[in-house]
């Protein structure tokens, strides 16, 4: 982020013609980034349009990598197929007929709120929406559900079927911040009662996904795939 010029530059002297951007990155506060002028530039733009959405983030900051440095920017998804969510991706416990109809709801509730670009991520139960992912990501949307519901209700938590639901928003670019979920993500279902996952196929990537069913199986919790 400092130094935006030397990143372009490196792509331009040792002729990269292809580049592929992968791994988790903190969305900045704008007003506060110490940059050169090419990132003033950049940021300027974004400023100027007044959409702050991460979709529109990201698009503009590939299209402006892909001009400048003469790359072209790759989605994941054409080269690791094999990492994205597929419909025979399923742990053994299978959710109930109750949870479809949640899993359902949570669905098109993902697919209201990306029309405004916004949340890859939700929390369902049987009591209803729990809680929206914000800039905090999905970890902290996992234990926020939690905690606040246990703070808030007074209800059996036994009876509480939480499920985290995750998927790609509509038209989003796959050349970068394509959902994920992992073995991390799996120990904090676990370690909050929840009762399992739905994701999209084709849309999510699952990191170490044999060790992620595995390890769904060992605690009976599903990975519901669309």
């Amino acid at each position: 982020i400092n130094e935006v010029e030397l990143f372009f530059n490196f792509l331009k002297d040792n002729k990269i013609k292809l580049l592929l951007i992968a791994g988790k990155v903190k969305k900045p506060n704008f007003n506060n980034i110490k940059t050169d002028n090419f990132g003033k530039n950049l940021i300027s733009k974004i400023l100027k349009s007044q959409i702050f959405s991460d979709d529109f983030i990201l698009k503009t900051i590939v299209k402006k990598i892909e001009k400048i440095a003469n790359v072209k920017v790759i989605e994941l998804t054409n080269i690791a197929k094999n990492l994205m969510a597929q419909k025979t991706d399923i742990a053994i416990t299978q959710p109930t007929d109750d949870d479809l109809k949640i899993i359902k709801k949570g669905f098109d509730v993902l697919k209201y709120l990306s029309k405004i670009d916004f949340a890859q991520s939700i929390v369902m139960s049987n009591l209803g929406l729990l809680g929206i992912e914000g800039p905090e990501g999905t970890n902290s949307l996992i234990e926020r559900c939690f905690s606040y519901f246990n703070q808030t209700d007074n209800c059996d938590d036994n009876k509480v079927r939480r499920i985290l639901i995750k998927n790609a928003k509509l038209n989003q670019s796959k050349k970068a911040d394509i959902p994920v979920i992992g073995l991390e993500t799996v120990d904090l279902i676990v370690k909050y009662n929840y009762h399992g996952i739905a994701i999209e196929s084709g849309n999510v990537i699952i990191l170490n996904k044999y060790k992620v069913i595995e390890k769904m199986n060992l605690h009976n919790k599903f990975l519901f795939i669309k």
